[in-house]
């Protein structure tokens, strides 16, 4: 999708849950105006930059120009994702659930024993 909010062209908006629902409701305005014989409205969404977590407090965020690494930049994307969440139970929940994986830590399955881990899927396909 074409970015005309950027200074420099072309540009597109990143392929992200954010971006598709933003223009899920611009394209759903824009079936009901094509219907009812109204004007179409172009996808405009100023960015205010973009953060990226990878691994416990460790990320790269670009926010309105600021730079930031690491701890802060992580900070920063669970923050964005806290503020994304649209209802206060969501949040909440999100939030929780952080603070028990931090506490507890991963909870991980082994596989270790299973020698052909597609075995049971093959066997439930045949019923």
């Amino acid at each position: 999708m074409p970015d005309l909010t950027a200074d420099k062209q072309p540009a597109f908006y990143p392929p992200n849950a954010q971006n598709a629902v933003r223009q899920a409701v611009v394209a759903a305005d824009n079936v009901v105006a094509t219907i009812t014989g109204k004007p179409l409205e172009e996808y405009r969404h100023p960015s205010i930059g973009t953060v990226a977590s990878y691994g416990v407090a460790k990320g790269a965020a670009n926010i309105k120009g600021i730079k930031m690494t690491n701890l802060l930049a992580w900070l920063a994307h669970r923050a964005y994702h806290v503020y994304a969440m649209p209802t206060l139970n969501r949040k909440a929940r999100i939030v929780i659930g952080w603070v028990t994986g931090a506490v507890s830590g991963r909870d991980a399955t082994s596989l270790i024993k299973e020698t052909d881990p597609r075995r049971n899927f093959v066997e439930a396909s045949k019923s």
